[in-house]
């Protein structure tokens, strides 16, 4: 049907232009014929557009309880319908297994969602989820929800758990992530602390797997204002007789597991047994402080450094 039209269409394009330019047809029989193959083009489409809100427009009705047919129009169901425990078959292939009142579903149950691929079990409340239940879903990148729910909707304290492996507990508002919640992914790194409507927004701590960590103010999944902090560094076993060879002056200004960052870094060697080192200048240049990290008592350590000469030659 749709290549008729269409046909039709070119047909009457084509018999305008030919009668235009070749038997001196008018202005107007080439208009008008346009516009007709215009319409006749653009039927299918209208078509096709009808068909779609209609669907759109259908209503899903209850046809059967407890297995037994009673038709497919809207009113017939509240005619034949009891209180008590019952299975219900709609129009769109949904069933519903649980408690009734009034008509309505409200108690506990079990719906499963064909149409939207996904299988309810939990409280009800005037026809809608409300309380706590489980929702599990076959195509979609959330695997499951299990919490509070309210108005159809996620709403209260509850876990995610998705495709990816990532898991999300914490608490919901109206389907969205808000308040405080934590959130692990898969390779896991974990934020923990305040969203609002899906975003990591507040104040919260993110642990990646090396166990660094930033802890400060979110906007809108982007870290705001806080702080880097670095694991504490590994204590090194050494022989006695591989000491370092230095005498480190009583009035060293000695630093342990500072959670400083690094600008930049470079190699130095020991000139003095009182401490002195060399280094290159480009290694301290411009720089507001200088530290020296070595192998003091057996373990990692860092001590301050003050500059005494520099040969920028």
């Amino acid at each position: 049907m749709k290549n008729f039209f269409q046909l039709l269409a070119y047909f009457l394009w084509g018999f305008a232009l030919a009668d235009f330019f070749f038997y001196s047809g008018t202005a107007e029989t080439l208009i008008s014929l346009s516009i007709i193959g215009i319409v006749f083009y653009n039927i299918p489409k209208w078509l096709n557009s009808s068909d779609s809100s209609k669907s759109d427009d259908e209503e899903v009705v209850c046809i059967s309880i407890d297995g037994k047919d009673i038709g497919s129009k809207a009113g017939e169901y509240d005619d034949n319908i009891s209180d008590g425990i019952r299975t219900l078959g709609y129009s769109d292939g949904t069933i519903y297994e649980g408690d009734i009142v009034n008509g309505l579903r409200d108690g506990k149950g079990t719906l499963k969602d064909l149409v939207n691929s996904y299988k309810y079990v939990g409280e009800w409340k005037k026809g809608k989820m409300e309380g706590y239940g489980k929702i599990t879903y076959e195509e979609s990148e959330t695997i499951s929800y299990e919490g509070n729910f309210s108005d159809d909707n996620y709403d209260g304290f509850g876990t995610c758990l998705f495709k990816d492996g990532s898991i999300y507990e914490g608490n919901f508002i109206k389907g969205q992530r808000n308040g405080k919640g934590k959130y692990t992914w898969k390779d896991g790194a974990i934020y923990d602390g305040e969203w609002y409507d899906g975003t990591r927004h507040g104040m919260g701590i993110e642990t990646y797997p090396d166990k660094s960590y930033w802890k400060g103010e979110y906007i809108k999944n982007e870290q705001f204002k806080g702080k880097w902090y670095y694991p504490e560094k590994k204590k090194v076993k050494r022989k006695p007789e591989n000491r370092v060879p230095h005498e480190v002056p009583d009035d060293r200004h000695r630093i342990i597991n500072e959670d400083a960052e690094w600008n930049g870094n470079g190699s130095g060697v020991f000139i003095s047994k009182n401490g002195y080192l060399v280094t290159n200048n480009h290694v301290i240049q411009e720089a507001s402080k200088v530290s020296a990290e070595f192998i003091y008592n057996n373990e990692i350590e860092i001590f301050k450094v003050k500059v005494i000469r520099v040969d920028e030659a």
